[in-house]
């Protein structure tokens, strides 16, 4: 059997990692908030708005697989060119159903579930098994690291979240400045409230590439090599 050395990586790495992921993505990142943001405009038109909240809602999980499969690529890595975005949707609810649950016993399981289960997305569009496959590598991959990945997710959700309330208090004083002027202010509302819940979702995305990067036995496989 080879020997394969378990890979170490510390908190303050996995979240210089995660701003360096949304770093050398930052076109693509650009383009997918664009795109939302246009989504949210047009949700504030009458006749139009339902059925693009419902266009949005389609278009999510296909945006994020391919923000996953960008993020990859520009850091370096390879990905599938198919587009798995039902596999990003079933694993959304199986993985959001159990940290779900973790999180009603004092919030500690949902978190280290959610750090175990981080990697999941990136091994979706890199390796070549299904979204179990996939979920199954992410557990295997976090042995060892469960704390620094426990605290990174923590610490990346709790950054999404600030950054969250950040932009939806700026819409705010926007929509009250524009108020006071006498404009309309609706339109702007459905711009920044499509922003403000594509932020922590963007976070979690850049964690788990960058996690996957730093903790993926992939290249370690070439060790059998040499056994």
């Amino acid at each position: 059997m080879a020997y394969v050395q378990t890979r170490r990586v510390g908190t303050g790495e996995l979240l210089t990692g995660t701003f360096a992921v949304i770093s050398a993505a930052r076109r693509e990142v650009g383009i997918y908030l664009v795109l939302f943001a246009g989504l949210g405009l047009l949700t504030s038109i009458d006749l139009v708005g339902a059925l693009v909240s419902v266009a949005s809602f389609f278009l999510y999980f296909p945006a994020q697989y391919w923000l996953c499969q960008q993020m990859l690529a520009q850091s370096g890595m390879g990905h599938h060119s198919r587009l798995r975005a039902f596999s990003l949707f079933f694993m959304a609810i199986l993985l959001g159903a159990g940290i779900s649950i973790g999180f009603n016993f004092f919030w500690i399981p949902g978190i280290i579930l959610g750090a175990k289960w981080i990697m999941a997305p990136a091994y979706l569009a890199t390796d070549e098994g299904n979204l179990l496959d996939a979920i199954g590598a992410s557990w295997r991959a976090s042995d060892g690291n469960t704390l620094s990945l426990s605290l990174a997710f923590t610490a990346a959700g709790a950054i999404g979240l600030v950054a969250l309330w950040a932009v939806i208090l700026t819409g705010t004083a926007t929509e009250g400045l524009i108020s006071g002027s006498g404009l309309v202010a609706g339109p702007l509302e459905g711009i920044f409230l499509s922003l403000s819940i594509n932020v922590l979702p963007i976070a979690m995305m850049a964690l788990s590439v960058a996690s996957y990067r730093a903790l993926s036995d992939n290249t370690e496989q070439l060790a059998a090599v040499f056994e």
